[in-house]
């Protein structure tokens, strides 16, 4: 932690690279997009103790075949395992190799599933929550998204076994984290849906929040966690967390964004309009499950890992739309970016220990 001595101002390397990664997104040259991200990855390398979760993965990292660890998924106890026991890795270094994979990744998808993007200001809006949140704090998960991220490359194919292949990728995530058994519903998400289904489907995710008993909810949840597999998932939050939970700026910006991007569908360029349905589709699938487990302890991470998605629907209506020219598209995205890491660090103080 850095203290700014002549401004009394607390300011942790997070903000630091923060406001590197906004300086340097205005230009989109991909030596500087990687350089970029090696940063990143060194930031995510030397999370200290203090940074949510990380003692439970320092614990898994050096314990992962333990009995006191079979609560967490295989597949992760089992890539720990590898690392410590068979790599001799220490836990710096690991933290590093799995932040390099996730944030590659995502370049890497990003760029074969949208060619010639501007990807500096797109990485930015990507990072200033979701980056943080999933791939800076809760890597399982941020893991198996990314790898659901790399099956949807297979989507795109015209591939004869593109399905078999997608469910694969699919079944890997789940070893990796419970939560990503979503993912099986994303080959349904491709057709386009017609803005007045998406409008009902907004009227029904604000409903959900506004006029839904969380009692009621409660009961569908207790009988849709009754697997073991999820019984975790069914220790339900207090109803004061989940009221604040439920109205917090991050729900208000990622709800009004999902109208945003449902109203402005007509605006997009045409060549890239498929794959604004696709990602559109995803948004507000996301949303809706928000909505619904919202009053589950992390249920929210339900609906988020969907709405990590929302900076590609949220670029193109932005930058590759007849709305904005470029100039005003990066602009408006520094604005949303600028809201997405205030309502971060609001709501996850602690995240500033980094």
């Amino acid at each position: 932690m850095i203290i700014c001595k002549y401004f009394d101002i607390r300011m942790s390397s997070l903000v630091i690279v923060y406001f590197v990664v906004l300086l340097l997104a205005w230009n989109n040259r991909p030596l500087k997009n990687h350089g970029v991200i090696f940063l990143v990855c060194l930031l995510f390398a030397s999370r200290p103790m203090g940074v949510p979760d990380t003692i439970n993965y320092y614990d898994i990292f050096h314990y992962s075949m333990d009995d006191i660890m079979m609560q967490y998924e295989y597949g992760y106890r089992y890539l720990n395992y590898i690392c410590h026991d068979i790599l001799k890795m220490d836990f710096n270094s690991y933290l590093f190799i799995i932040s390099l994979f996730m944030l590659e990744g995502w370049y890497y998808c990003t760029k074969r599933l949208l060619p010639q993007a501007h990807y500096g200001v797109l990485f930015l809006l990507f990072f200033s929550f979701y980056g943080i949140y999933y791939d800076g704090i809760v890597i399982r998960n941020a893991l198996g998204i990314v790898i659901c991220y790399i099956g949807f490359l297979l989507l795109e194919k015209p591939y004869k076994y593109k399905y078999i292949l997608y469910y694969l990728f699919v079944i890997l995530a789940f070893l990796m984290h419970v939560g990503t058994v979503l993912f099986a519903l994303v080959p349904f998400l491709r057709k386009p849906l017609k803005k007045r289904t998406l409008i009902i489907w907004s009227l029904i995710n604000i409903s959900l929040v506004v006029f839904v008993r969380i009692d009621f909810i409660h009961g569908i949840l207790d009988r849709l966690f009754a697997f073991e597999e999820l019984s975790r998932l069914s220790n339900f939050q207090n109803d004061e967390n989940v009221a604040e939970q439920r109205i917090s700026l991050f729900f208000i910006l990622n709800y009004i964004l999902s109208v945003f991007v449902i109203f402005l569908r007509d605006k997009v360029h045409p060549p890239r309009l498929d794959l604004y349905n696709f990602f559109l589709n995803i948004f507000i699938y996301g949303v809706f499950l928000n909505c619904l487990t919202s009053s589950i302890n992390a249920g929210s991470r339900a609906g988020d890992q969907f709405i990590y998605f929302s900076s590609i629907p949220v670029y193109l209506a932005c930058y590759e739309s007849t709305l904005f020219n470029k100039n005003t598209g990066r602009l408006v995205m520094y604005i949303l970016s600028g809201l997405y890491f205030f309502a971060l660090t609001h709501y996850f103080p602690n995240i500033l220990n980094y």
